[in-house]
């Protein structure tokens, strides 16, 4: 009898068994550039040996159900370099990538980064918040524009915590005032450290905010759809 064995690879050939998960954080754009701090570290648990362990990995962005608008990759700051159409991440070090997306009108979307080879398993990790489209050609009729890579849901609303009153009103009616802002929040005093933290609240949400002060009180109006 001659024994036959098969041999089957956790791995995919040419990579390794290792498995490695992306933490981002948001940032604030930078002159026309949209920003995300990242770091990528072997996932816990991992056993793998250190020679087997990959040094660095490369990292692309991607729009889901948005393919039709275009992704600048346009530079990076700490432990990244940029590589043709992929950022290359050292693991365990931290960086930043900032990028610009460009399409026909002017939107916000989500934007989810991959690892595109087999070297190791790194799952999709979409970023967090939303980011600004840059229209490539003026202001583009908001009835003719392209709907893909909005939002077609209000679940961005349970990551605004206590404030989500205030945007679930701007989101219904279009415009509150401070005074219906104390109220929601329970007092005026919350409604000021509302109007100082507006920015990182609007890096969660789907629509630009605009502050109108000609009236006799201020008013915050929705931008887009």
């Amino acid at each position: 009898m001659i024994p036959v064995i098969t041999i089957l690879h956790k791995a995919a050939a040419g990579g390794t068994a290792g498995r490695y998960v992306l933490t981002a954080e948001g940032r604030e754009p930078v002159s026309g550039m949209q920003c995300f701090a990242g770091r990528v570290e072997v996932e816990d648990g991992q056993l793998a040996l250190a020679f087997a362990s990959a040094n660095t990995v490369d990292l692309s962005l991607r729009l889901p159900g948005a393919e039709e608008l275009q992704i600048e990759l346009c530079q990076t700051r700490g432990a990244a370099e940029l590589m043709p159409g992929a950022v290359r991440a050292q693991v365990g070090r931290d960086f930043e990538l900032f990028f610009r997306l460009v399409g026909k009108a002017e939107a916000r979307v989500r934007v989810e980064a991959y690892y595109a080879g087999v070297a190791i398993e790194l799952m999709p990790t979409p970023l967090p918040g939303w980011y600004d489209v840059s229209p490539t050609m003026g202001r583009v009729d908001e009835a003719r524009a392209p709907r893909v890579g909005r939002a077609t849901s209000d679940a961005w609303l349970a990551e605004l915590g206590p404030v989500r009153p205030v945007f679930a009103h701007l989101l219904a009616h279009g415009s509150i005032g401070e005074e219906e802002i104390a109220a929601m929040l329970g007092s005026p005093r919350a409604a000021r450290r509302f109007a100082l933290e507006l920015e990182q609240h609007l890096l969660l949400v789907p629509f630009r905010v605009v502050i109108d002060a000609s009236g006799s009180q201020k008013r915050y109006v929705r931008e887009g759809t």
